[in-house]
């Protein structure tokens, strides 16, 4: 799977920081960085620096929704297609048929 390539690439990467079961609260940015409030597994909450910010929660994202806002309007495609969203650009990858 994509997902799987992508992991074991990111995991490989020294620039790359992964996080799970952490909940984006907001994310922000200014003229030098971007970061991701986020509460942590203990429900403590903090904040996660970087030049990117990738959600990956899927159509309910709250780094989507702090892309685009609560409403997100769109249209279903006829083909499957694997698009990302990245702070502060989005990008479709690759068109799959």
């Amino acid at each position: 799977m994509l997902g799987d390539i992508l992991y074991k690439h990111a995991v490989a990467s020294q620039n790359v920081s992964i996080k799970f079961d952490h909940k984006v609260l907001d994310v922000h940015q200014d003229e030098s960085r971007r970061w991701a409030e986020v509460q942590l597994p203990n429900g403590a909450q903090g904040n996660f620096y970087g030049d990117y910010i990738v959600g990956t929660d899927g159509a309910n994202s709250r780094v989507r929704k702090s892309l685009f806002g609560d409403k997100f309007d769109g249209h279903t495609r006829n083909a499957q297609i694997v698009a990302t969203d990245v702070w502060p650009a989005s990008y479709i990858l690759a068109n799959l048929h």
